[in-house]
């Protein structure tokens, strides 16, 4: 073979062998960088943490390992300095908060990270509801847990939670003349939760419509017509005299629905008489006739 190509395909071979060597080479140092990239110098556990809970710092140098006697500081106010143990460890004591917030935790020389801390709360959501309609309030916490024992007052009344968060009896939402929002609020101070607070919409639905009240009155001792009567509400309203046909005719009106409602009719010379009429809805057609006794009767 000649000389020169001899050397030629050796200087190849060579560089080939060279190369091979070199991806190898540097595909485990590739890999060793990667296993300790995966360390985080200054980490806190439990993150996010509730407020109240402590948390524990860990400290590793560049191979991983925990540090022993690194100081660590954590930012809240006023700020608090700790060493980490032979496990590269240390705890703190999450501040009590009205809100979530976010803290500074630092290891001179090693970094740093930041630390959430969850204020304990207690959420309850908007409802509306038509007036005189029933209701239940529904109390989660921060994790969205039912809250369970959790006080709820709503319109001057108090109700407890069950273990679904929801209140063990229902409210009623008040009568309202026009579109009303009334506070409910969710609370259990003792329990270190900051209260949640929502709106209860009470719609008006409008006025019940009149009924219609009419009949005849009679003498009770002959049936006779009696003229000159009136009939009364205890709405406040009342019929006009009646005439020699003995009959009352007149709407009354209720402010809600199921109301009950009783007439008298009376008549000068004669005993006064009542009849009551329970749970109304408005808008009935209701027939109803009175017999009067004489005022010197003794039935």
């Amino acid at each position: 073979m000649n000389q020169k190509k001899y050397i030629a395909i050796f200087g190849l071979v060579t560089i080939l062998l060279i190369s091979g060597f070199n991806v190898a080479y540097a595909a485990p140092r590739q890999s060793v960088q990667l296993k300790l990239n995966q360390y985080k110098p200054v980490s806190a556990s439990p993150n996010p943490v509730i407020e109240g809970e402590s948390f524990t710092v860990t400290v590793r140098d560049e191979n991983g390992d925990p540090v022993y006697g690194a100081g660590v500081i954590f930012y809240k106010t006023p700020p608090k300095l700790k060493t980490t143990n032979k496990d590269g460890k240390c705890s703190f004591d999450a501040p009590y908060l009205n809100d979530d917030k976010s803290y500074t935790v630092e290891s001179p020389g090693f970094g740093s990270t930041v630390i959430k801390v969850r204020a304990k709360k207690l959420f309850i959501s908007d409802i509306t509801v038509e007036e005189n309609e029933q209701f239940y309030g529904y109390v989660t916490d921060q994790d969205g847990n039912p809250a369970v024992a959790v006080s709820v007052i709503f319109n001057g009344e108090l109700k407890l939670t069950d273990f679904n968060g929801k209140t063990i009896s229902p409210f009623v939402s008040p009568s309202v003349t026009e579109n009303t929002d009334f506070d409910i609020i969710a609370t259990a101070p003792l329990r270190g939760y900051t209260q949640g607070d929502a709106t209860v919409h009470v719609i008006d639905v409008g006025n019940p419509l009149p009924i219609h009240f009419h009949g005849v009155i009679t003498y009770m001792g002959d049936s006779s017509l009696i003229e000159g009567a009136i009939v009364s509400s205890s709405t406040n309203e009342q019929s006009q005299p009646t005439g020699e046909d003995g009959v009352y005719d007149f709407w009354v009106h209720i402010p809600d629905v199921g109301e009950d409602v009783t007439l008298t009719a009376s008549c000068s010379g004669y005993k006064s008489a009542s009849e009551t009429f329970k749970d109304l809805q408005g808008g009935e057609d209701i027939v109803y006739n009175f017999a009067l006794q004489e005022e010197n009767s003794n039935q």
